[in-house]
């Protein structure tokens, strides 16, 4: 192994354990609190104020942050279902769409080389964008499973989908699980008030969702490993 694949092993290797790793590094309690803090703060900006949430959605949700859920339960909480939605429905996608091309142009050659000798994970990884059908189908059912948003973001970077169809699956594949937390929001005086139950029959849906789109991603995934064709000789 060259000292130039060395390195992207070990950089590969420590972003991911990071990505791991991060979210239990903080207490969700003293998460909670630090976010309904900038979320009243953000409430007394005015006008400014769904510039200002919308930016920092965008960083936490490119970054990995964890509790990117609390911004959007807060903009429910500050802008109403309607409002709500539009804001992380546009934050959501830009702050995926930088993570995405953070992995492409990171990571993408690296992963793409050491997955050569790994017939099925290569077919996988070259099928997933062998046409605008498969990628738009395979991204979008990633994004209504139960996966951590960093696995879409960075784990579809390193495949060969293009980023116009892994922007609009994550403009579409997100909105059922942004639709419930803005309501949810919505439906709060503050965010400390949150509780499970408030929930109600959404989260009955979405598990639905998430169980089935996780039955279809496992057997697109198989077929895929299987296939050799891949797109276009990627």
């Amino acid at each position: 192994m060259t000292n130039g694949n060395h390195y992207k092993t070990i950089s590969f290797a420590s972003f991911v354990v990071i990505l791991i790793i991060l979210p239990l590094l903080f207490d969700k309690d003293i998460l909670l609190t630090k976010i309904s803090a900038i979320i009243d703060w953000i409430h007394s900006l005015g006008w400014i104020g769904p510039l200002v949430l919308s930016i920092l959605h965008i960083l936490a949700v490119s970054v990995c942050f964890p509790g990117t859920v609390l911004f959007e339960l807060g903009a429910g909480l500050l802008f109403g279902i309607f409002g709500g939605v539009l804001l992380v429905s546009f934050s959501k996608s830009l702050g995926g769409s930088i993570g995405f091309l953070l992995g492409r142009y990171l990571f993408s050659d690296f992963v793409r080389e050491s997955l050569r000798s790994h017939r099925s994970f290569d077919n996988i990884r070259r099928n997933v964008g062998r046409d605008m059908w498969s990628s738009l189908k395979f991204a979008t059912l990633l994004r209504l499973s139960p996966l951590p948003s960093w696995i879409n973001n960075y784990g579809l970077a390193v495949t060969s989908i293009e980023f116009p169809p892994f922007f609009i699956a994550t403009l579409v594949g997100s909105l059922p699980t942004i639709f419930q937390n803005v309501y949810m929001g919505s439906c709060l005086q503050s965010l400390v008030m949150i509780e499970a139950d408030s929930l109600g029959w959404s989260k009955y849906l979405l598990l639905a969702i998430s169980v089935a789109s996780s039955i279809l991603i496992g057997r697109i995934t198989y077929s895929y490993a299987q296939d050799p064709k891949g797109s276009k000789g990627v």
